[in-house]
């Protein structure tokens, strides 16, 4: 199955293209459940768009990064999502002015 169709996914890849290298517990405000969470990460890292990196600082920590693949995703899903809330105008927009009359 496609992570990219997953309900979560493209808020993830934006979060992450906006702060990488976070950690897991910071992705908890797009996605509740910690189930929810770790079965979306394990599929998006099995499909080569995130790195899951298991760092121990007391406690295990798992931090996560983007890969080239999942950093060129998610700069188009932000793109995108930039076009439809009106923050950014596609650069192949054309304008043409039509006569009165």
């Amino acid at each position: 199955m496609d992570v990219l169709s997953e309900k979560y996914a493209s808020s993830v890849l934006k979060f992450l293209y906006e702060h990488d290298n976070v950690k897991k517990k910071d992705l908890r405000h797009i996605v509740k459940t910690v189930s929810t969470l770790d079965k979306l990460l394990n599929e998006m890292a099995e499909q080569g768009f995130i790195q899951l990196k298991l760092r121990i600082e007391g406690r295990r920590t798992y931090i996560i990064a983007l890969t080239p693949k999942g950093r060129e995703v998610a700069k188009k899903i932000k793109e995108m999502d930039d076009v439809m809330t009106g923050k950014s105008i596609p650069k192949a927009t054309l304008c043409i002015d039509i006569p009165e009359g």
